[in-house]
């Protein structure tokens, strides 16, 4: 994890966590809120950066960095979707998926059944936000290999990992929880 500093909608300074290997953010308590568009702005170019990064899925428990207590899963529904979260139930803060933090800030929406259709008799394939893989669209609607479709809890983007073998290859290397985070 790597910290990055913003400024909040009252001039303080937030520092927000980013792991480019697992795709993900760590947002203290209510940090998500308090990112002026500026500073949601410069995230995005700051993770648009790092988009040929080695990729690293999400371990199946992830605990939170200051209190080590396992975080929970669960969504958040804003106008344009419902998207993924992993919260600390101590409140500390919550990590969120790249795709995720897009699908909040109202960057990202999910496809309707008819579009996604008309995607997959156009492109045919397209490859997944997490290992990289190529998901053929006409077939399957989460990655084969991060999540079987079971455990996917939408139809575009593979939100749960399980222990299939991620990537069309090798396996990758996990990231390791619980996150060393700097001390504030």
């Amino acid at each position: 994890m790597e910290v990055h500093r913003f400024t909040a909608h009252t001039g303080q300074a937030l520092e927000i966590d980013v792991c480019y290997a697992c795709q993900g953010l760590w947002l203290d308590h209510s940090e998500n809120l308090q990112l002026p568009p500026a500073a949601v702005v410069e995230l995005f170019r700051l993770l648009h950066a790092h988009r040929s990064d080695q990729r690293h899925p999400l371990q199946a428990r992830m605990d939170c960095p200051r209190c080590s207590r396992t975080l929970a899963q669960g969504f958040d529904v804003v106008r344009t979707g419902r998207y993924m979260t992993y919260r600390c139930a101590s409140r500390h803060g919550r990590f969120s998926t790249f795709s995720s933090f897009m699908v909040e800030k109202g960057f990202v929406r999910h496809m309707t059944p008819i579009e996604v259709q008309d995607l997959a008799q156009r492109v045919g394939a397209v490859y997944c936000t997490s290992c990289g893989a190529p998901v053929d669209i006409r077939k399957d609607h989460a990655c084969p290999y991060c999540v079987p479709l079971s455990r996917c809890s939408t139809r575009t983007r593979c939100a749960r990992p399980s222990t299939a073998t991620p990537g069309p290859t090798a396996p990758a290397p996990r990231c390791p929880p619980p996150w060393t985070l700097p001390t504030r």
